[in-house]
């Protein structure tokens, strides 16, 4: 079956054949004393601030010049932005447990909730963490 760029294994017509080049297309000749017109060079277009998708949050941060601005007057200011990703936050889980007591009968004692339950009784790690562990361990082959 023929496909674009040559000889194709794949059922789909569209799909290009990886190991054969594309016929490439001459373009026509010029006549002599015709010059063509020459075109500015265009840049792909730069996204702007107001196209980052809802709920990416933003991070600013601010770079002053060396010297001294403190006497200096601000006229303005020049953005540039890029897009970043942190593909791990570690959080601390504080667990509050509030002790009650009953003043009008105090042989009751100290009313306080269990814990919750966790994968492992007493230790530190959550779910999250150990899930991630295991993850980079046998899945991304991490120590």
């Amino acid at each position: 079956m023929s496909g674009k760029g040559g000889t194709s294994c794949s059922s789909d017509p569209n799909q290009y054949n990886l190991f054969e080049e594309p016929e490439a297309e001459e373009p026509p000749p010029a006549s002599p004393d015709e010059e063509a017109p020459s075109k500015p060079k265009q840049h792909p277009k730069r996204r702007s601030l107001e196209d980052i998708p809802e709920g990416i949050p933003v991070e600013e941060v601010y770079v002053e010049p060396e010297e001294d601005t403190s006497q200096l007057q601000v006229i303005g200011e020049e953005v540039s932005w890029y897009y970043d990703i942190v593909p791990a936050k570690v959080k601390v889980v504080k667990i509050i447990r509030r002790k009650y007591t009953d003043p009008a009968d105090l042989d009751r004692g100290v009313i306080i909730a269990d814990l919750p339950p966790r994968l492992i009784d007493g230790g530190n790690a959550g779910e999250g963490l150990l899930a991630h562990a295991v993850c980079a361990k046998f899945v991304d082959h991490m120590p």
